[in-house]
């Protein structure tokens, strides 16, 4: 079952304010965006209890934001997506969403790339952001990654940035196969002198191919990351109560839609 659905050139659309909540019978895609090629923009979601969060698959400039995804496949056999997942996708902008307990992991992307993760705060999940199999050119910056499996993960991704994040207490250290920039990340665990600036003297090694030669000592103050505005003019609030599945194709607005699955 599928909660918000835009597919096949759908373009043009705002999908904001909605609720998703999954009980009995679990979504397995509560918001979903496939073979899009032109900006579509989900901002201000709420999506709980979902086996994967939000899907994007063969997109093209879409923007996220500002959407919490919360206990994303507990209790469920793994294999399932994770809170956030995207799969040969492009240009997508995932910006100040917070994801708490997702089984799967917080964010995937697999086979795509310039993307930028900005502001988002991953906690108690499986990864917190993974980057897999020529997902290259991304930019993770300002991110809060806390108490996760793993916090970072790049395995045969390439020329990646990572700058300014804030990776705290992991289970496991962070992996990187190589061939990305590692710059001003702050680890909790980190202990080196201080060059005099904020920064250790001593390299930030991320195995088995990874540094980060400018760590820094103090955590850096995040702020959300601005998100790009919406220009056509949005529908006024509405509340709504539907049940089964909404799928939006087209030059459809939508906002304050609740979907409910009992």
């Amino acid at each position: 079952m599928i909660g918000i659905f835009l597919r096949h050139g759908a373009g043009n659309n705002l999908v904001e304010w909605n609720t998703i909540v999954a009980q009995q019978k679990p979504t397995f895609w509560a918001l979903a965006v496939d073979k899009t090629a032109s900006t579509n923009m989900l901002l201000n979601n709420r999506v709980r209890g979902a086996r994967t969060g939000l899907l994007v698959s063969y997109a093209f400039r879409l923007v996220a934001a500002n959407s919490l995804f919360a206990e994303i496949a507990v209790g469920d056999p793994p294999g399932h997506l994770g809170a956030i997942h995207l799969f040969r996708s492009s240009e997508v902008r995932l910006l100040n969403n917070r994801i708490e307990r997702a089984s799967d992991g917080g964010i995937t992307l697999l086979f795509s790339s310039d993307t930028k993760l900005g502001g988002n705060v991953v906690s108690e999940s499986k990864h917190g952001i993974a980057l897999y199999h020529e997902s290259d050119s991304n930019r993770l910056e300002a991110n809060l990654l806390v108490r996760n499996g793993v916090n970072v993960i790049l395995e045969r991704a390439f020329e990646n940035a990572i700058t300014r994040n804030r990776l705290e207490a992991s289970s496991n250290p962070d992996f990187d196969r190589g061939g990305n920039t590692w710059s001003r990340n702050f680890w909790s665990d980190y202990r080196s002198p201080d060059r005099g600036d904020g920064v250790g003297t001593e390299p930030r090694r991320i195995p088995p191919g990874g540094v980060d030669r400018i760590p820094l000592l103090r955590a850096p103050a995040l702020e959300p990351v601005p998100v790009p505005g919406w220009s056509p003019a949005p529908v006024l609030p509405q509340r709504h109560m539907d049940r089964g599945s909404l799928h939006l194709v087209g030059e459809v607005l939508w906002a304050n839609r609740v979907v409910e699955y009992v």
